[in-house]
């Protein structure tokens, strides 16, 4: 849902032929943007699970430690919780900075800060969670 086109309908096959759904969750705003909730609001009423396909802090990254945690990391795991159907996600653990076209995105990766790591780590143990990290 980062694209201009963010009419999903236009490309949804139809009900017999999905058994997921998916959105991909980068910045902090595509938390709770219009066209997230609605997204949500309409797999919930069709009784789809929904698996966040791509995920990184863009823009935030993890070198900032607990501030880079606060300001995407406990929304990110917030916005999971809200939504009960939401059943997977694929974090993108990548330090963009080494692509020019991607270089602002920051370094995504949870090993890069002990702290984010951490507290991640922390996350995962959540009975939530089907798989368990070292």
């Amino acid at each position: 849902m980062i694209g201009a086109d963010k009419d999903y309908r236009r490309f949804y096959p139809g009900d017999e032929f999905a058994d997921w759904w998916g959105i991909d969750l980068f910045s902090v705003e595509h938390f709770d943007a219009a066209d997230t909730v609605a997204f949500m609001r309409e797999a919930a009423a069709r009784r789809y699970p929904v698996m966040i396909g791509e995920s990184t802090p863009r823009f935030v990254g993890v070198q900032d430690g607990a501030a880079s945690w606060e300001k995407w990391f406990a929304k990110y795991f917030a916005f999971i919780r809200a939504h009960a159907h939401c059943k997977a996600f694929c974090y993108i653990n990548w330090n963009w900075a080494g692509y020019p076209q991607w270089a602002d995105w920051g370094d995504g990766r949870i090993t890069a800060n002990a702290e984010v790591l951490r507290r991640y780590r922390e996350e995962l143990r959540d009975t939530l969670y089907v798989g368990r990290i070292a």
